[in-house]
């Protein structure tokens, strides 16, 4: 996969402009740290903002916003790396206790979402009293099956197999 330097040079081109007017004296610095400053809240803002509103939303315990929630917990690092080279990782547990949150009030694509990942057993936390090998997969069938079974039962239409539903609509 090729990638792509445009980040990391964004960001080195912003401390060279920092640099070069540091030498043009105090005032032409003081425009550039401005401008930098700006431009770097505007990245975070970007990258985060929709997060933290998404947050506020699902803490007051909407269903809805608790299910968007997880999915931006899994996948806001993928839009921050569009931006600017920054390391990390999903919050794969983060996803998974808001999605849990929102299928424990019955909201149909929570609980197949949450049903799925049980059912296959990626992306779940060790289950207590856990004694088969299973690696870092630990599938519950009965229990995934069963949120898919009771998503299905409130009308909920799967947009494609649910083997390839985590992968290709939880985390677009």
């Amino acid at each position: 996969m090729p990638i792509s330097l445009v980040p990391i040079a964004t960001w080195v081109l912003l401390f060279v402009f920092l640099g070069a007017s540091a030498f043009r004296g105090r005032r032409a610095f003081r425009r550039a740290a401005f401008w930098s400053s700006t431009f770097v809240v505007a990245v975070f803002s970007y990258a985060y903002a929709p997060g933290g509103l998404m947050w506020v939303r699902a803490s007051l315990g909407n269903p809805e916003q608790q299910f968007e929630y997880a999915r931006w917990k899994e996948n806001h690092i993928d839009q921050i790396n569009r931006i600017m080279f920054w390391p990390g990782s999903p919050d794969v547990a983060g996803g998974y206790y808001w999605v849990s949150k929102a299928a424990d009030q019955q909201f149909p694509p929570a609980m197949f979402a949450l049903g799925v990942r049980l059912k296959y057993g990626e992306h779940v936390p060790k289950p207590q009293n856990w004694t088969d090998t299973g690696g870092n997969v630990f599938p519950q069938l009965q229990s995934g099956q069963t949120l898919i079974d009771r998503a299905h039962a409130l009308g909920f239409k799967e947009p494609v197999h649910e083997e390839l539903y985590y992968w290709e609509c939880f985390r677009r």
